[in-house]
């Protein structure tokens, strides 16, 4: 790791042991970290986006180099970014800036694709700091949002990388374990030895899993490993094509105004091929590669869903956090015309979410789980800005109880 937070001290705190006290050591402030080493944007796409993170963050002087997030960009500046880059004529959406935060990127991504932004590598959402790294999980849908703002509010010493799905335009992997593999090798790319600290929010505490079962069976050390709010998986009921009309129903707002039941109950008995050519006979001015595109994507969703629910879990001799939403759980807001098709799912979920270990302990594993109670419910956990603040310090607390072992 290479440090990009310097804090000059006048001497280092030590233990009574005489060793240096990580835990006594300040965190660095704003003027000491986040900044790389800098170098002009080079070339128009570069410029350009230069030119609107500087009046969107308030910097003078933007290197090429910079991080969007690590300049204190979060997910409303990432929509305004989103906007203000479709008033220069660049099309991107909001996953390219979560997928390259970083400024040369971001432009060379944008300069040689189309929207479809996918990273082959981990994903840094904050590379200062002098503890073990953390890397997070994309939650069940593949969004990894959620880290970067969730990362706010984990302790500053601590680095955060996100390991990104693969793109869902390749083959996809055939089992858990063959993907926590892939997630593995892209980690230690990062960090080439332990001890490894992995967390992943709802289903992505799956993989999270899987990927410390296969580090330990290799020798490996694993210090921290957090389930947010990960509740044991079920048969996916689900088609492909309710995963993609629930796809639309949140990427096309005009769809939210179609409360025709009797259309969206057809529509859902339509295979999934045949459910893309009713989208776009009854909205002809969607464009295809957008339809094509959350078609592609729901596919993945729904591959996830269901290498999940074949999953096989082992005991694993490590204390493992389950990071549990107090409230019940409540049906998302935008799916109201498919309430129906979803209510087995949703049922299965808030009868769980009663259960001590969110379901856990019916698989009678021998691994030791110690269950911390989390503001809010499983959304408002992380986008209610208490709750996850709450949750930053959790997470942090139990990161280096991990360490100190």
């Amino acid at each position: 790791m290479v440090p990009v937070a310097y804090v000059c001290l006048p001497s280092l705190p030590l233990t009574s042991n005489g060793k240096l006290d990580r835990r006594a050591l300040p965190a660095p402030d704003d003027e000491a970290f986040a900044r790389q080493q800098y170098e002009a944007p080079q070339g128009e796409m570069e410029e350009k986006l230069a030119e609107i993170w500087r009046e969107l963050l308030g910097i003078d002087r933007i290197s090429r180099y910079d991080n969007f997030f690590e300049l204190g960009g979060h997910s409303l500046l990432v929509m305004q970014f989103v906007n203000k880059a479709k008033l220069c004529n660049i099309n991107i959406e909001a996953r390219g800036v979560f997928s390259f935060p970083v400024l040369k990127d971001l432009a060379k991504q944008i300069s040689h694709h189309s929207n479809r932004m996918y990273c082959d590598v981990a994903i840094p959402v904050r590379q200062y700091g002098n503890e073990t790294p953390l890397f997070l999980l994309p939650e069940g849908e593949g969004g990894i949002s959620y880290a970067f703002e969730l990362a706010h509010d984990i302790d500053k010493n601590i680095p955060v990388y996100v390991l990104p799905w693969s793109s869902p335009e390749i083959k996809q992997p055939s089992s858990i374990e063959e993907m926590a593999n892939a997630m593995i090798s892209l980690m230690k790319k990062i960090q080439t030895n332990g001890p490894y600290a992995i967390a992943g929010y709802s289903p992505g505490g799956i993989l999270a899993y899987e990927m410390a079962k296969q580090l330990i069976n290799s020798g490996c050390s694993v210090s921290f490993l957090g389930l947010i709010d990960t509740y044991l998986p079920i048969e996916n009921i689900l088609t492909e094509t309710t995963v993609f009309l629930t796809s639309v129903l949140h990427k096309f707002p005009v769809f939210q105004t179609l409360n025709d039941s009797k259309w969206w109950e057809r529509a859902n008995r339509f295979t999934l091929n045949e459910a893309i050519e009713e989208i776009r006979k009854t909205y002809v001015d969607l464009k295809n590669t957008d339809i094509e595109w959350e078609a592609l994507l729901s596919k993945q969703r729904h591959h996830y869903r269901n290498i999940c629910a074949a999953f096989k879990f082992a005991s694993l001799p490590m204390k493992v956090h389950l990071f549990k939403a107090v409230d019940r759980l409540s049906l998302p807001d935008c799916i109201d015309h498919l309430n129906n098709l979803y209510k087995n799912e949703m049922d299965y979920f808030k009868k769980f979410s009663s259960f001590p270990m969110l379901g856990w302990e019916n698989y009678n594993l021998s691994t030791d789980f110690h269950v911390i109670s989390a503001d809010g419910d499983h959304g408002t956990m992380m986008t209610d800005p208490k709750n996850r603040a709450l949750l930053g310090k959790q997470i942090t607390k139990s990161h280096r109880q991990g360490q100190n072992q």
